[in-house]
């Protein structure tokens, strides 16, 4: 994946529909076992700055995937532009 498609997906933000998917199921009472302090946008930031460093994987639809996983991994290979050439 390219830096600036990256930072274009941030910006974007695609993944709100599958957000409101999930946010649409039943709410599973799992319980607590450590609470982590993460300032998402610092995060964010981070993994631009960094981005050269990550090791990139390829994915795409799998026979074993449900049909909406592999919507979207079909969705990150086209609209993100990943698995178009090798890296890492």
């Amino acid at each position: 994946m390219i830096k600036e498609d990256y930072k274009r997906i941030i910006e974007e933000r695609p993944w709100q529909e599958m957000e409101q998917y999930f946010n649409q199921l039943p709410v599973a009472q799992v319980p607590v076992l450590h609470n982590l302090d993460i300032d998402t946008q610092e995060w964010i930031n981070f993994t631009v700055e960094n981005f050269d460093l990550a090791q990139q994987k390829w994915e795409s639809p799998k026979e074993h995937y449900s049909e909406y996983s592999n919507k979207w991994a079909s969705v990150k290979i086209n609209w993100a532009g990943t698995n178009t050439t090798p890296s890492n």
